[in-house]
Formats: C-alpha cells, sequence, structure tokens
C-alpha cells in the first residue's frame, strides 16, 4: 500500500529516514563496522589455532585490514562516502574467495565460504537491488571457479548450489522487507501520502540544497468541519473522508509536487520551482477537482528561513480562508 507514495515527485532518498544512526554513523557505516570488527576477530581467533594448510600470512592481512577500515569508518563517521562502502564490499568478496581457495580442505573452503550468507543480509539491507545481485552474483561465480580450480568440484557443487541460491534468496528477500518496512516508516497508511516523519526526511534532505534563484511555495490544507463528520457519521466515515482526500490530492497534483498528511484533518503540499501565484493556480484547480470541503493557505518558503517558520504563514493564510469560507457558507 505505501510503494505507490513514491509515484508522485519523492525520490528513494526519503525513505532513508528509517536508518537508525549510531554514534553518528548511519546505518551502511555502523553496520559494516560490527561486521567487519567481528570477521577480522574471527580470523585472529582462526590465527590461534592454525592448521598445516592455512596460509597464515594472509589470514593475517585479512585481519590486520578488517581492523583498519573499521578503524577508518569511527573516524568518518557520518562524512563516509558510499564509494568507501563499495570499495570495502569489493575488497571483502575478493578476501573472501582468496582464503576460500587457500583452504586445506573441502570442509574449509565451504565454512569460508559459507561468509557469503552474512554479505549477502547486508547487501540486501544496505545496497540498491542491482547493485547488490551485481555484488552476489559476481562472488558466487568467483566462488564456482575457486571450487572448480581444485579436485573437489564434485564434492563441494551441491554446497555451492546451496550457498548460491540462500545468498541470492536473502539479497532479494531483505532488498524487498526492508524497502517495505522504509515505506511504510515515511507514509501514512489511510492517505496513502507521505506523513509527518517523511516531511521531515525530506526537509532534512534537501532543504540546504535548493539554490537562492529556485522558488518554492507552500500550501497548508484542512479539512472543513471535519469534527461534525466524525462526530455525526462516525469515525469511520472519517476515515473515508480522509481516504478519499488524500487520493484525490495524490492524482490531482503536478509530478514534482509532494503532498503530505501532517496530522489529523491536515495537510500539506511542497511545490518546488512554483511561486506563490502559481501555488495559488494550483490550489483553485485542486478545489474545483475535489469536491470535499476545504481551505488553504498558501505561502512561499523563502531560501534562508526554514520549514516551519514558511508553515506558520501558510496556517495563518489557511486560517483567514476558513474564517472567511464559514462567513459565506450556511
Amino acid at each position: 500500500m505505501g510503494l505507490s507514495a513514491t509515484r508522485k515527485g519523492v525520490a528513494p532518498e526519503i525513505y532513508e529516514a528509517a536508518d537508525r544512526r549510531v554514534l553518528g554513523m548511519p546505518g551502511p557505516v555502523w553496520t559494516m563496522a560490527i561486521w567487519l570488527a567481528a570477521s577480522a576477530g574471527v580470523i585472529g581467533i582462526s590465527l590461534l589455532f592454525p592448521t598445516p594448510a592455512d596460509d597464515v600470512a594472509l589470514r593475517v592481512a585479512a585481519m590486520l585490514y578488517g581492523f583498519g577500515v573499521v578503524v577508518a569508518l569511527l573516524l568518518m563517521r557520518g562524512r563516509t562516502p558510499m564509494i568507501f562502502i563499495h570499495v570495502q564490499l569489493v575488497m571483502y568478496i575478493f578476501l573472501l574467495l582468496r582464503i576460500s581457495d587457500m583452504a586445506g580442505s573441502p570442509e574449509g573452503a565451504v565454512t569460508s565460504a559459507m561468509n557469503l550468507i552474512v554479505l549477502a543480509v547486508y547487501l540486501g539491507w544496505w545496497i540498491p537491488r542491482v547493485a547488490s545481485i551485481i555484488y552476489i552474483a559476481s562472488a558466487n561465480l568467483g566462488l564456482l571457479i575457486v571450487f572448480g580450480r581444485s579436485d573437489w568440484l564434485p564434492d563441494l557443487l551441491i554446497s555451492w548450489l546451496a550457498i548460491a541460491g540462500l545468498s541470492v534468496g536473502l539479497v532479494l528477500a531483505f532488498g524487498a522487507l526492508v524497502w517495505n518496512m522504509k515505506v511504510q516508516l515515511v507514509t501514512d497508511p489511510l492517505t496513502v501520502l507521505l506523513n509527518r516523519q517523511g516531511l521531515g526526511a525530506l526537509i532534512e534532505r534537501r532543504s540546504h540544497a535548493v539554490s537562492d534563484h529556485v522558488p518554492r511555495a507552500l500550501i497548508a490544507l484542512d479539512l472543513d468541519h471535519f469534527k461534525i463528520i466524525n462526530d455525526r457519521d462516525g469515525h469511520l466515515a472519517g476515515d473515508r473522508t480522509l481516504a478519499e482526500f488524500g487520493a484525490a490530492l495524490s492524482k490531482e497534483l503536478r509530478p514534482q509536487d509532494i503532498a503530505f498528511r501532517v496530522g489529523g484533518d491536515e495537510f500539506v503540499v511542497i511545490l518546488p520551482n512554483t511561486t506563490t501565484a502559481d501555488a495559488d493556480a494550483v490550489a483553485q484547480r485542486l478545489r474545483k477537482a475535489i469536491k470535499i470541503d476545504w481551505s488553504y493557505g498558501v505561502t512561499e518558503w523563502l531560501p534562508e528561513e526554514d520549514f516551519g517558520t514558511a508553515s506558520v504563514r501558510a496556517d495563518m493564510a489557511l486560517y483567514a480562508d476558513k474564517a472567511e469560507r464559514e462567513r459565506n457558507s450556511p
């Protein structure tokens, strides 16, 4: 249901509001730090019990590299570029394949290859679907080549098929699950518009990027006599009214406009690249198209001011419009 909120001018970045920051680090950063620290720790423990077939130098290099990346992530925190994350994913796959190739037994090779499952979970959770599929497909192809270089391929083929199927399935399943969770977090389930958290995410991620020369406008909207509908016909009737209004608003807005339900029967529309005169024209067109009674207020959102200041002006214009409509209505 929430997926339809992506249809009206909403970039996927809005849904990143679901990411939880830890110590100032976004999700892809702090989870990679924990993952690589754990992997490096496991390698360190394995060095205490080496086997004759182990490449100790390679394991030491992998351990030191892992801890080094963790330190770098902790230092960069929120400033970590995504290109750095992608470089680490490539290096992780390379080291995983190399360690699997150097394993002294089929069991050791399979044990090393099982780390693809952890990689698949990370990819599905944080990396866009196409890139995730490319990563996991490349890793599994490389693993097949590694297994094919040994005399163990007949014994390892079933294991490879199991690892490949599970890792690809995890990427797809986690990707769909996480995306749906993020959409639901910033989407109002009743109107299928973005909610207050989606509004906060949009303001945080885009307000600093607005050019001084690009006009933008706000429309504050409020249903008329909504309390009467709830009291007279019940809350289910009120919910139907809100759902109908949200659907009509989403249908009639321009592709670049973004609508939010900010609470109760209150809505906000952000109109980029729009003057107040054009925004008022949009509101008038909406009033003709949407047969539910509602009032609105329009204001310019100046580049140097925060959303709250502009929102107060839009609300004042809304109250003036509502008072005038009440005076002129039976």
